[in-house]
């Protein structure tokens, strides 16, 4: 049954493929008054469409960009911090890093 398929799509693919060029599409000049409505809606559609997709770029990002400058800023935080100076074992115990 399946060879029988593969026959059917072959064949109307090689019929379509052979119509003569009046049974396809006709190519004709767009007024200037459609060129200027596809223009003004391709203006306005590629505005909305940028500001969508910059919108959606920022939400999947921003989590990740916020989280490595929390980590960046609480390991710059760490290192400045006076109390991490001195006695590492008592540094260990409060949390600082290692040198």
């Amino acid at each position: 049954m399946r060879p029988l398929r593969i026959l059917a799509v072959a064949v109307t693919l090689a019929v379509a493929n052979c119509l003569p060029g009046a049974l396809r599409a006709q190519e004709q000049q767009p007024s200037s008054e459609s060129m200027a409505a596809a223009q003004a809606l391709f203006a306005l559609l590629f505005t909305h469409g940028f500001a969508t997709l910059n919108a959606q770029a920022v939400e999947a990002a921003w989590p990740g960009i916020e989280s490595a400058l929390r980590t960046q800023r609480r390991i710059s935080t760490q290192q400045r911090s006076p109390t991490c100076a001195g006695n590492s074992s008592a540094s260990a115990s409060r949390g600082c890093p290692r040198s």
